[in-house]
Order: C-alpha cells, then sequence, then structure tokens
C-alpha cells in the first residue's frame, strides 16, 4: 500500500499538470532547463569558462543528476512506461543527460561538442510545459479565435505587398525584377534595412513610405485584434465562474471564495 501511494503521489506531482504540485513542478522544471541552457551556453565562451568553469561544471552536474533522476521517476509513475520512453519528449529527456555520463568513457573535443549540442535538447521540453500554463493556454485560444480575422489581414497585407512591389519595379530602375521589388516593400515594411535602395523618383519614396506606414497599421491591426480576442477570453472565465452555494457569477479568474456568500468556488 505504501509503494502504490508514493506512486500516486509521484504522478499527481510529476504527470499531474492539472494539480498545483504538478504545476509548481513544471515552473522548476522549466527553471532548471533554461539555467541548464544558460550554462551550457556560458561554457563555450572561453574567457568565461577558464574563470568559472569549475563552478559551471558543478552546476551542469546538479542539473544533471536531478534529470536523470526526474526521468527514471516518469518512467516509474507513468501507466504506460514504455510508450513515454519511446515518445518524443522521452527520447529528448534520455539524449540530454545520457552522453554527460558516456563523455567518461570517451575522450576528444568532438565528443564533448556533441555533449553539449544534446545537452541543449532539454530546451525542447519548454513549449511542451508551456502547454500547460492557463496564461498561455489564453493565449493559444485567443489567437485560434482570432484566426479568420488574421487570415484576412494577411491576405491583405501580402497583396498590397505585391501592388506596391510591382509598382516600385515600373517606377525604379536600380529595382530588377518585380520579386525583387516586393522583397524591397516587405523589408520596408518590417523596417529591416539590409540594402538601402535610395528612390530616384517621388513616385518611388511615396511607395517606400507607404509600405513603411503599411508596417505600422499591421503591428497595431495585430495588436487591437489580439487585445480585444484577450479581453473577450478573460471575460468568458469570468462569467463562466458561478459559485454552487449561493448562484453569484462574475467571480475573478483567480478568486477562491465567492464573493457572496465565501463559500469556496471550484477552480
Amino acid at each position: 500500500m505504501l509503494h502504490e501511494t508514493f506512486r500516486d503521489k509521484t504522478y499527481r506531482i510529476i504527470l499531474g499538470t492539472s494539480t498545483v504540485a504538478g504545476q509548481r513542478f513544471d515552473v522548476l522544471l522549466m527553471t532548471l532547463i533554461v539555467l541548464s541552457s544558460v550554462v551550457v551556453s556560458l561554457s563555450s565562451l572561453e574567457s568565461f569558462s577558464q574563470q568559472y568553469g569549475l563552478w559551471l561544471q558543478r552546476i551542469e552536474w546538479i542539473v544533471t543528476v536531478i534529470f536523470t533522476i526526474e526521468y527514471l521517476l516518469r518512467i516509474y509513475a507513468s501507466p504506460w512506461p514504455r510508450r513515454y520512453i519511446f515518445s518524443f519528449y522521452g527520447v529528448v529527456d534520455l539524449l540530454s543527460f545520457l552522453p554527460f555520463y558516456l563523455a567518461f568513457f570517451f575522450t576528444g573535443d568532438s565528443y564533448w561538442l556533441i555533449v553539449r549540442l544534446l545537452r541543449l535538447l532539454r530546451i525542447f521540453r519548454v513549449p511542451g510545459l508551456f502547454m500547460y500554463l492557463a496564461e498561455v493556454n489564453l493565449l493559444i485560444r485567443s489567437i485560434y479565435a482570432s484566426r479568420r480575422k488574421l487570415l484576412i489581414l494577411c491576405t491583405v497585407v501580402t497583396l498590397l505587398n505585391i501592388i506596391l512591389g510591382s509598382f516600385l519595379f515600373v517606377m525604379e530602375s536600380q529595382v530588377e525584377s518585380i520579386p525583387a521589388g516586393i522583397q524591397r516593400i516587405l523589408t520596408t515594411m518590417l523596417f529591416l534595412e539590409a540594402d538601402q535602395l535610395l528612390p530616384q523618383t517621388i513616385i518611388g519614396e511615396c511607395i517606400l513610405l507607404s509600405a513603411r506606414i503599411m508596417g505600422w497599421v499591421s503591428i497595431a491591426a495585430l495588436t487591437g485584434i489580439f487585445t480585444v480576442q484577450i479581453s473577450r477570453e478573460m471575460q468568458s472565465q469570468i462569467e463562466a465562474r458561478r459559485c454552487d452555494n449561493c448562484g453569484r457569477m462574475h467571480h475573478d479568474v483567480e478568486a477562491k471564495f465567492c464573493l457572496q456568500c465565501g463559500a469556496a468556488i471550484k477552480q
């Protein structure tokens, strides 16, 4: 019974993403992943590595041991260990620490370079962990709900880009083709001055000015679309939170107790 209790507790903390303990563990895991990636990046700096190499190695050792224990606990607590082992994240978890131990049996700078690169695989865990955060889920729902508006905006911007690029090709002799004009309009719209093309005509200057204005308008439109949709999503969450005791609605997203009767609200 004690064995199963420990396994259930391990499952709740490591794999139970909907629990408070599971969410705290995910935040801790993300912190360790970012810390490990920073350590690997700093160790590639020769001057920094010579001065703080011992401390970087100690931190990497500690993080590697923690990830090893976390990997074994995931296999232990998972209802389907084989499925996790051969899954994408299971392979990433294994490759992120296994070469570190194998490095004691293989020598050479090339192998240690491979070890450093494989350690960076841990960063692929971060997007998967982000999926369990409420804020990220809110952003994803907002993007999905705004997909039609975004599609229309992208279509209009693309058509205007093609039209302005074509006009720039006709008016400016420096532009060799329509695709080159479209590329120039795009770089101007995105405020990327990769190649300084000085327009020779007033119409050319107006075209590039229009492209820059279109870039500002696109940013403003994207900001407006996301702001409105996120506000709607947050408002819908507030309206959906209802007290089972008194029936009061419109509670804050993070509220744990009813504003009217003080009863606990289901999360």
